[in-house]
């Protein structure tokens, strides 16, 4: 990605049922699923992380006039973990969302979020 050409990236998750896709066509619901896959598709892009984390907090605040948190002593944390260099074959056993249908199952993806900690909670995939 070229420096300063985009602002940020969204995912437009938006899982659909498995009745809402399994059926013509044209009687499909729009969308699929994209949070679970954003990270390691722009790692197999070789996308530069620190761009890209900013582009998805700082900026993504900034556009929506949003408050940026800060990290302090003292306070409750909300932050991701994550591990770039991991390569994996994406499949619906990994998929949390209610839906099951991503363009990305089958494929091997790199660069993967293997937590969170968000205040006292922490989740580990």
């Amino acid at each position: 990605m070229k420096k300063g050409f985009i602002d940020c990236i969204a995912s437009h998750h938006i899982p659909q049922n498995w009745d809402g896709k399994t059926c013509e066509f044209e009687y499909a619901k729009n969308g699929m699923i994209g949070l679970e896959t954003l990270f390691g598709v722009l790692g197999v892009l070789d996308t530069d992380i620190e761009q890209f984390i900013q582009m998805q907090t700082e900026q993504t605040r900034k556009i929506f006039s949003l408050a940026i948190p800060q990290i302090k002593e003292g306070e409750k944390a909300v932050l991701t973990l994550f591990n770039t260099d991991t390569e994996y074959d994406f499949s619906t056993v990994m998929i949390k969302s209610k839906s099951k249908n991503s363009a990305f199952i089958g494929k091997k993806l790199k660069g993967k979020v293997i937590g969170i900690i968000n205040g006292d909670k922490i989740e580990l995939n």
